[in-house]
């Protein structure tokens, strides 16, 4: 699934030092390399760049890739009895688009409270969001409820 791609010519016999991706530029947006293996599934014989190999034949090797992915932690944030509650969702993808949940849907709610939305401090000093705002993954995220007491 990734780009790029390196042809080396090593002589029969010769030790060979397996390379890194960056130096065959080979890339896989949203995966992180985990190896190289002789089967492109990755149930042939694996190698890690650095290793030295001796070469006896023709050495074909596959980059191997697991999609980096996220989670987002939903807390409670429960501004009357601290109690730590949370929940977390995913995984998802790298740079995937997800839609911001409601209090309703963690479960989470504080009587005599009015949830207002979401933020990524738990004094409120952070980035807000709505709930159904759509957020774009890139890391881990925390997101604290926000309550408006009731008049």
């Amino acid at each position: 699934g990734g780009t790029g791609g390196l042809v080396d010519t090593v002589i029969n016999g010769s030790h060979y030092i397996i390379k890194t991706p960056s130096e065959t530029d080979i890339a896989h947006s949203g995966y992180e390399f985990t190896g190289w293996n002789t089967a492109q599934d990755g149930s042939g014989t694996a190698y890690l760049p650095g290793e030295a190999v001796t070469v006896t034949s023709t050495l074909l090797l596959y980059a191997q890739w697991r999609q980096i992915t996220y989670t987002i932690t939903y807390h409670k944030n429960d501004p009357v009895v601290p109690d730590g509650q949370k929940v977390t969702y995913g995984p998802y993808g790298e740079g995937t688009t997800v839609t911001v949940i409601s209090a309703s849907q963690t479960g989470f709610y504080v009587p005599g409270y009015v949830f207002i939305g979401w933020n990524t401090q738990w004094d409120g000093s952070g980035i807000s969001y709505p709930q159904n705002a759509q957020i774009t993954i890139h890391s881990n995220m925390n997101l604290y409820a926000m309550w408006m007491r009731r008049d």
